[in-house]
C-alpha cells in the first residue's frame, strides 16, 4: 500500500503497535514524529487510524482530512469518506461522502478497495450521499472479508430482511402487518354483510345500488388477502379516487351509504399495508412485483424530494454551501421575528379551557365520579350505623344509660343510615373529591398552556434553523428551504391571528352604509299615514305588543295607534310634497313636513358619556381581544333575559354587528327573585348612575365576553346619537 521507509523506524513501530492494540502508544509515537516531520502523511493517517480506536474522533477527522487533501492518499480519501457518512468527528455530509468515495474507487489498492466497499455500503444502509438501497448496501458488505464492521451490518440486514444470494430481497417471503390484515378483514366483511342487507332488504335507507357497489368493492379486498396483485392495484385505484367521487356525489345529493364509509375504509387499508413485518419484504412491493430496496412507497418519494446535491457545489466547505448557510440565517432572522411575535401574543393571550367549579353545574360528571367512589370506599370502609342512647341522672347524681329498643330508631341507625351512606353519601364525597382534585389539575394545565403554547413557538425557531441545516446539501435546498419557511411563516401567523381574533366578527361583510337623514317631531300625536293623503291608512301597532306594526284604514279600536309625540326622532327616506317618507323599525310611512324639522346625529363619544344609562350599559374596550369594540348590555323584563351587543364606531354612528340573547335562570344568568335582579356568575360588577349594580364592562375578561357571544347571531343595528335630545336612536336593518 505504502513505499517501504526503512530509515522510518518511527513508523514502522506505530504500525506494529496499531497491530498489538496499543493505541496511546502509537498516538504519542506518531505525534512526537510529525513534529519533527509534519509533511510525512503516512504518519498522519496511520494517527488518524489510531485516534479513531480511543474514539477520538474530532482528532482523527482533522488528520485524516490533512493527509487527503495535502497528501492526495487514496487510503485517507476511503477512510475520510467514512467519517463524512457516519458524521464523526464531523458534521455528517453525503456529497462529501461521495466525492472522496469516488476519488478513492480509482485505486486499485485492494486496502483502499476494501474502505471504499464499507463507506459505499454504509451510505446504501443509511441513505446518506445516495438513495437508500439495502440490496446493494448488502453486496457491498458482502465484498468485504474479515471485516467486523461490515459483518454487523450483514446481521442487521439478514435479520429485518429475507435476503438472497445476489443481494435481492426475497418478494416470496411476505407477510402483512396485522393492522393491514385487520383493516382489509374489517372491510371485507362491512361490504359483505351491507350487500346482503341490501338484497334481503333489511338495511333501512339502503337500495339495490348500495348493494352492488358493496358486492363491488368486495373483490379488491379479498384480492388483497390472497396476494393478488391485480387486486392490489385495483384497491390503489378505488382508494384514490373514492374520497373525491365521494364528495361528488355529496354535491350533488345522491351520496351512497356504502360509498361513504368505503371513503374511510380503502385509504386506511392502503396506509396499513405500508406497514413491514420484521423478516419480511414489503408487502406494497409482494403486491406489485417491483424490487424491494427496503423503502416504502412514501420513503421512496421523500428521498426524490430530499435527494442529495451531485458536484462540489454541494459539498460541506464549498462557496455555495456557505451562501445558502447565509440565506439560511437571514431565513431564521425573518422566521425569528414572527415567531418571537407568535410567542409573546400567545404568552399574553387568554387562550385555555374554563374550569367549571360549581359541581352541582356538572351532574353528569359527578355521578360519574361518584359510580367510581362507590368501588374506593371499599379500599377504606367506614361505619356509618349508630344507637340511640338516652342518659339518665338521678337525684343521687348517678347516671345511667338506657338504649332505645324502638323498631324505628333500630331501623334508622343499623340499617338505613349505614345503606344510605354507602350508596349514596361517601360515593358522592369521593366524587366531589375527584371533581375538585380534576378541576384544579386542569385549571393549573389551563393556566401554563399560554406560555407553554409561547414557548413552543419560541423554541421552534431554532427547530426552523436545524431543519434548515439538514437541507444545506439537498439537491433542491433553496425551494425546501422557501416551502419550509413559508410553513412556519404560515403556522406563525395563524397564532397571531388567532391571538387578536376574539371579537367573532362576522364573515359576511356588511357593504358600506350610506349617510342617514333624521327628523324631530315638533308636534304631539302626530299620526303616520300609509300614503301622502291625510284619508290614507294609519299606522298601528300589534295589540300584542309583538313590536309589530301594520295599516288599518277603518280599526275596530283606537286604542293601539302609532302616533309620534314631540321629541320623537324617526328616519327620514324620502319626501313627496308637504310629506315626508319616514321609517320606523322597518316600516314605511308618511308624515306632514309641518310637524318635523331635520336634525343630525351628533359624536357617539359624547353620547356614550352623556347618557346615563348608556355610559353604565356600553364601553368601548381599550384592551384586550375586543379593543375598539364597543360591548352594550341590557336587561329586558318582558323576556327574563339580558341582551348583550358587540360593535364599532362607524363615523357617526356605532355599527353592531352580534347579538346573544342570554336568559335568566340559565348558565350564564340567574335571577334572584327575592331581589329582584338578574346575577351574572363571575363577572366584575360596580355601582350604576342610579346606584344599582351594573357590570363593569372594563374589567370584564374576555374569556366571560366570548362566552356570552358563543351562542349569539349576526346582526345588523345602529345606533345614533343626538345632543338635542340626549337620546340614542337604535336602528335594526
Amino acid at each position: 500500500m505504502f513505499e517501504t521507509k526503512q530509515e522510518n523506524s518511527p513508523l514502522q513501530e506505530a504500525r506494529q503497535l496499531i497491530d498489538e492494540q496499543n493505541y496511546q502508544a502509537a498516538v504519542d509515537l506518531l505525534t512526537a514524529h510529525l513534529q519533527q516531520s509534519p509533511d510525512d502523511y503516512e504518519a498522519q493517517f496511520h494517527l488518524a487510524r489510531a485516534y479513531v480506536m480511543l474514539q477520538d474522533y474530532t482528532h482523527s477527522f482533522e488528520w485524516c482530512k490533512k493527509a487527503a487533501d495535502e497528501g492526495q492518499l487514496p487510503i485517507a480519501w476511503a477512510f475520510l469518506a467514512l467519517h463524512y457518512c457516519e458524521g464523526t468527528g464531523c458534521v455528517k455530509s453525503g456529497p462529501d461522502a461521495l466525492h472522496y468515495v469516488n476519488l478513492a474507487a480509482a485505486s486499485e489498492d485492494p486496502a483502499v478497495q476494501h474502505d471504499v466497499h464499507l463507506c459505499r455500503g454504509v451510505m446504501h444502509y443509511t441513505g446518506v450521499g445516495v438513495t437508500r438501497n439495502i440490496p446493494e448496501a448488502y453486496r457491498q458488505f458482502a465484498a468485504i472479508s474479515d471485516n467486523s464492521l461490515a459483518d454487523q451490518y450483514i446481521a442487521q440486514i439478514q435479520e429485518k430482511y429475507p435476503v438472497m444470494e445476489n443481494g435481492e430481497i426475497d418478494l416470496s417471503q411476505r407477510k402483512r402487518s396485522k393492522w393491514a390484515t385487520a383493516a382489509l378483514v374489517i372491510m371485507l366483511l362491512h361490504n359483505l354483510i351491507l350487500a346482503i342487507g341490501c338484497f334481503a332488504g333489511e338495511g333501512d335507507g339502503l337500495s339495490w345500488v348500495d348493494g352492488l357497489l358493496s358486492l363491488f368493492l368486495v373483490v379488491p379486498a379479498a384480492g388483497v388477502l390472497a396476494w393478488q396483485s391485480w387486486a392490489f392495484k385495483g384497491l390503489l385505484a378505488v382508494a384514490a379516487a373514492i374520497i373525491p367521487v365521494t364528495m361528488l356525489c355529496v354535491a350533488f345529493d345522491f351520496s351512497s351509504f356504502a360509498l361513504t364509509l368505503n371513503a374511510f375504509y380503502y385509504p386506511l387499508a392502503a396506509a396499513t399495508l405500508l406497514i413491514r413485518r420484521n423478516g419480511f419484504a414489503h408487502p406494497w412491493c409482494s403486491l406489485s412485483g417491483k424490487p424491494d430496496n427496503g423503502s416504502n412507497p412514501l420513503r421512496r418519494l421523500l428521498d426524490i424530494v430530499m435527494c442529495y446535491g451531485e458536484g462540489n457545489a454541494f459539498q460541506h466547505e464549498s462557496a455555495e454551501t456557505k451562501v445558502f448557510e447565509k440565506n439560511l440565517r437571514m431565513a431564521t432572522g425573518i422566521v425569528g421575528v414572527l415567531g418571537l411575535w407568535a410567542g409573546i401574543s400567545l404568552m399574553l393571550s387568554d387562550i385555555g379551557w374554563d374550569v367549571e367549579w360549581n359541581i352541582f353545574k356538572s351532574p353528569g360528571l359527578w355521578m360519574f365520579f361518584s359510580f367510581i367512589g362507590f368501588f374506593l370506599q371499599f379500599f377504606d370502609w367506614q361505619h356509618t350505623s349508630y344507637e340511640h342512647v338516652t342518659e339518665v341522672t338521678y337525684a343521687d347524681g348517678s347516671k345511667k344509660r338506657y338504649k332505645s329498643r324502638d323498631i324505628m330508631d333500630t331501623m334508622e341507625g343499623q340499617f338505613l343510615m349505614p345503606l344510605l351512606s354507602h350508596l349514596i353519601f361517601i360515593p358522592a364525597m369521593y366524587g366531589a373529591m375527584i371533581y375538585y382534585v380534576l378541576m384544579a389539575i386542569l385549571a393549573l394545565i389551563s393556566s401554563l398552556v399560554p406560555y407553554v403554547a409561547g414557548a413552543a413557538a419560541l423554541g421552534s425557531i431554532y427547530g426552523f434553523f436545524l431543519c434548515g441545516q439538514k437541507l444545506a446539501q439537498r439537491k433542491f435546498r433553496s425551494y425546501l428551504l422557501i416551502a419550509v419557511g413559508v410553513v412556519f411563516g404560515l403556522i406563525y401567523v395563524s397564532a397571531i391571528g388567532y391571538t387578536m381574533s376574539g371579537d367573532d366578527t362576522p364573515v359576511s361583510a356588511v357593504d358600506k352604509q350610506e349617510a342617514k337623514q333624521f327628523v324631530l317631531c315638533t308636534g304631539n300625536e302626530v299620526n303616520l299615514r300609509q300614503s301622502p293623503s291625510p284619508s290614507s291608512a294609519r299606522l298601528f301597532a300589534e295589540p300584542s305588543c309583538s313590536g309589530r306594526l301594520y295599516f288599518n284604514a277603518s280599526p275596530s279600536s283606537d286604542e293601539y295607534p302609532y302616533q309620534l309625540s314631540q321629541g320623537s326622532i324617526v328616519e327620514r327616506v324620502g319626501e313627496s310634497g308637504e310629506w315626508y317618507q319616514v321609517r320606523v323599525s322597518g316600516t314605511r310611512a308618511y308624515a306632514l313636513k309641518k310637524y318635523f324639522k331635520a336634525i343630525n346625529p351628533a359624536s357617539v363619544e359624547v353620547g356614550l358619556k352623556q347618557v346615563p344609562w348608556m355610559s353604565t350599559h356600553a364601553l368601548q374596550r381599550s384592551s384586550g381581544d375586543y379593543k375598539g369594540k364597543v360591548v352594550y348590555y341590557s336587561e329586558d323584563e318582558m323576556e327574563s333575559a339580558t341582551d348583550f351587543y358587540v360593535g364599532t364606531m362607524e363615523g357617526e354612528h356605532i355599527h353592531f354587528y352580534q347579538h346573544a340573547l342570554l336568559p335568566w335562570d340559565g348558565q350564564q344568568v340567574q335571577y334572584d327573585a327575592n331581589q329582584y335582579k338578574a346575577i351574572y356568575p363571575d363577572c366584575p360588577m360596580k355601582k350604576g348612575a342610579d346606584g344599582a349594580e351594573v357590570i363593569d364592562l372594563q374589567k370584564l375578561s374576555d374569556k366571560k365576553l366570548k362566552q356570552f357571544f358563543a351562542q349569539g347571531e349576526a346582526v345588523n343595528v345602529r345606533a345614533y346619537y343626538f345632543k338635542e335630545t340626549n337620546e340614542f336612536l337604535w336602528i335594526y336593518e
